[in-house]
C-alpha cells in the first residue's frame, strides 16, 4: 500500500507540474510566434502526435501490463518490444512521408512538422521504457524524468522565443 501512495503522489505532482509549465508556455508561444507560426506549431504537434501513435500502437501499455504480471521477464520482453518498435518506426516514417507529400505544405512547414514527427517517434521509445517502470510500480522514475525533460524543453523554448527566433529554431 505504501508503494501505491508513493506512485499516486509522484504521478500527481508530475501532472500538476507539467500542466503549470503548459500554462506558462502557451501564452508566451502565442505572443512571440504570432497567429500564423502558432498555427504551424499546433499543426506540427498534432501531426507529431499521430506519427507517435503509429510508432507506438499501444506497445507501451502492453509493456506495463505484461511486466506487471511477470517482472522477472522485463528485460527479455522489453527487448522484443524494441524490435517491434523498430518496425513501427519505419511504418510511422512512411506514414509521415505520405502525409507530407499529399498535404502540399511549403518547405518551411515541412521542416517544422518533420522536427515534431521525429521528436514524437523518439518519445515513443521513452514511453515504452516508462512502461517498464509502470509495470514494476516505480512511477517516480517516469515522473522525475518527464518533469525534468519538460522543464528543460519549456525553458529552452521560452528563451529561444524571448531572443526573437522564429518557429524553426523554437
Amino acid at each position: 500500500m505504501k508503494q501505491l501512495y508513493k506512485n499516486i503522489s509522484f504521478t500527481s505532482l508530475h501532472q500538476i507540474f507539467v500542466t503549470l509549465l503548459a500554462f506558462v508556455l502557451v501564452p508566451v508561444a502565442t505572443r512571440y510566434l504570432g497567429a500564423q507560426d502558432y498555427g504551424l506549431y499546433t499543426l506540427a504537434t498534432t501531426i507529431g502526435f499521430f506519427v507517435g501513435l503509429v510508432a507506438d500502437l499501444g506497445l507501451s501499455t502492453i509493456v506495463t501490463r505484461e511486466i506487471s504480471k511477470k517482472p522477472s521477464l522485463a528485460s527479455a520482453f522489453f527487448a522484443r518490444i524494441l524490435g517491434t518498435k523498430l518496425i513501427l518506426t519505419v511504418l510511422a516514417f512512411i506514414f509521415f512521408i505520405v502525409y507530407v507529400l499529399f498535404a502540399g505544405y511549403d518547405s518551411r512547414s515541412n521542416q517544422v512538422i518533420a522536427t515534431f514527427a521525429v521528436s514524437s517517434i523518439i518519445g515513443s521509445y521513452s514511453m515504452a521504457a516508462f512502461g517498464v517502470f509502470r509495470g514494476m510500480e516505480k512511477m517516480q522514475y517516469e515522473a522525475m524524468a518527464v518533469s525534468l525533460d519538460k522543464l528543460i524543453s519549456v525553458t529552452i523554448g521560452i528563451l529561444i522565443l524571448l531572443m526573437g527566433h522564429d518557429i524553426q529554431i523554437f
